[in-house]
């Protein structure tokens, strides 16, 4: 006897909150603090390999045929299907990371691509899940997902490393990745991509929402900016024969934020977020002084902008307490990213669904593993409430409830694609090679 065909309201009803929880909190014990709800996994870490294989477990108990590649990305991928819609999140934290960054989102797959293989019914496209490695940039960013997408550089195995030194060959060869296939999953099974995550700010729980339809994901423009001094006895070097970077360096910053602020609305921000002094000493005059310069924006314009500003400050500073400008390398150059508008506005119809009135559509400041998606297929993204707008904290943390609430918007979002309208739109799009 076959499958009967799916019906509207199936895969959301099958989603376990209790089950969906235990899982999120289980996932918590790799690389989880006693002493609060911070989590320490980085990429390719001994804590983060184990989750790997946690996830795999998952996977392989919910249905799914477990695929880990060479950068530690591991697939659960829907056996009943050649094509199949893609659900994810990352699972590697930053070096004092939250507990929910990426977590969430693994795990949202997960329950989703389990209910639906609860259902029983022949769904037109499978339900695959994925949990990407090294999101956060322990080596470099976005390493799994642009990994998958076909866009990571040529070279990055050996230029890329991490602040102790050890390159990213080294670190896949030592969690035991080295002989894993580079890219098992072909980005032709993907239909459509949906990333659940927390907001990472703080507008959802300041305004009182709790779910959000993401439009955008911000781009982003890092720079590290160096001043080259000349290391001498603090004691006796008079100030007017000072070459001190650290001066040079501040004066420079300080500017930089003045003009910012001058020319800025609110929807670009701007930080500098690492210094570094060498030899980073009380009692001697500074040698080198470098800084990170980071702007982020919805709007291309605004980047570009900020970015002449940071050159024409550069210059006018050089020579600034006897010390000269040595450089400036760009680290950083992703365009913001839309997400798709029809995809949004199912994520945002299965949002009000779920939280009528306590739902809003708005953009992303952070980066996502969905930016490197969107180029390649319908890509859309649901926002929680982060407490207090904290992320990239050790009391990173949202209400059990707002999850759960997630969670189930997401799976009322794949119900609806897996419609008959929505279905035939993927197909269609597929066939005639409009990935984007």
């Amino acid at each position: 006897m076959s499958a009967r065909s799916h019906a509207p309201g199936e895969i959301p009803a099958r989603i376990n909150p209790d089950r969906l929880l235990a899982d999120l909190y289980h996932l918590r014990r790799f690389g989880g603090r006693a002493e609060d709800k911070g989590v320490v996994r980085p990429a390719f870490s001994p804590a983060y390999v184990a989750a790997g294989k946690w996830m795999a477990d998952k996977y392989r108990e919910a249905g799914l045929r477990a695929v880990p590649d060479r950068y530690g990305n591991v697939f659960g991928c829907d056996p009943r299907h050649d094509r199949a819609i893609l659900l994810g999140s990352h699972g590697d934290t930053q070096m004092r990371g939250g507990w929910l960054d990426g977590a969430m989102g693994v795990i949202f797959a997960l329950e989703i691509a389990r209910a639906a293989q609860d259902c029983g019914t022949a769904l037109p496209f499978g339900i695959d899940a994925v949990c990407w490695n090294e999101e956060e940039a322990r080596f470099d960013h976005f390493v799994g997902s642009r990994a998958y997408a076909g866009v990571l550089p040529e070279g990055v195995l050996d230029t890329a490393v991490d602040a102790g030194g050890l390159s990213l060959r080294a670190a896949i060869a030592a969690a035991g990745y080295a002989g894993l296939p580079e890219r098992p999953v072909p980005v032709s099974r993907h239909l459509a991509y949906l990333e659940g995550h927390i907001e990472q700010g703080p507008l959802l729980d300041a305004t009182g929402g709790q779910l959000g339809a993401v439009e955008a994901i911000a781009g982003a423009k890092e720079f590290t900016v160096t001043f080259a001094g000349e290391a001498n006895h603090a004691g006796t070097t008079p100030m007017a024969l000072r070459k001190d970077a650290v001066l040079a360096l501040t004066h420079a910053l300080a500017e930089l934020d003045r003009r910012y602020r001058a020319s800025a609305d609110d929807r670009i921000v701007w930080t500098f977020g690492q210094i570094d002094v060498t030899p980073n000493a009380a009692s001697i005059v500074p040698a080198l002084a470098r800084a990170s310069v980071q702007f982020r924006a919805p709007n291309s314009d605004m980047l570009t902008r900020f970015e002449t500003i940071l050159h024409a400050v550069l210059q006018e500073v050089d020579g600034t307490a006897g010390a000269r400008l040595q450089g400036v390398r760009q680290n950083l150059d992703y365009r913001p990213t839309p997400m798709d508008p029809r995809l949004t506005d199912i994520i945002a119809a299965a949002a009000e669904s779920v939280a009528p009135g306590r739902s809003r559509r708005m953009p992303s400041g952070a980066g996502h593993d969905a930016q490197f998606l969107a180029p390649l297929m319908p890509t859309g993204m649901i926002f929680v409430p982060s407490i207090g707008g904290i992320s990239h904290s050790f009391d990173e943390d949202t209400r059990d409830e707002d999850i759960v609430a997630g969670a189930l918007a997401m799976a009322r979002a794949v119900d609806a694609l897996l419609g008959p309208q929505n279905a035939s739109w993927l197909a269609e799009r597929s066939l005639t090679g409009d990935r984007a």
